[in-house]
């Protein structure tokens, strides 16, 4: 097997053939070189993010703040020999939602949620 995208139904459809065979030779307004670099630009700043590590509590964004002191402090998380936690944005995104889904799902004593607003849409969980 191939993977590859079976041209049946344009032999089925015609107009489907001619359809594909019209864009392929449709003129198409090219980037300036300033969006090309603002685009560029973006992405770096995306995968930068991305790649982003939290080495101590203070250093985690506000919306995951809480749930890593919790954890900092019930000893779950204790970071290296240095005690860096190297939290990866990926990381900290998961553990908040399995926080936050603890929260929402099976509730919590006193409603006294430290998740963010938007983590709640709109019900009021506090």
């Amino acid at each position: 097997m191939t993977h590859k995208q079976c041209p049946e139904p344009w032999v089925r459809n015609p107009r489907l053939w001619e359809k594909f065979k019209t864009m392929l030779t449709e003129e198409v307004e090219d980037m300036t070189e300033a969006q090309t670099r603002a685009i560029a630009k973006q992405e770096i700043a995306n995968a930068e993010n991305a790649k982003k590590v939290y080495n101590t509590v203070d250093a985690v964004p506000a919306w995951g703040k809480a749930t890593v002191q919790k954890l900092v402090n019930k000893g779950f998380l204790q970071g290296d020999d240095k005690g860096k936690l190297a939290l990866t944005t990926d990381l900290l995104r998961l553990l908040v939602i399995k926080d936050v889904g603890r929260c929402v799902f099976i509730g919590c004593e006193a409603r006294k949620c430290v998740a963010p607003d938007f983590l709640y849409k709109g019900k009021d969980m506090r």
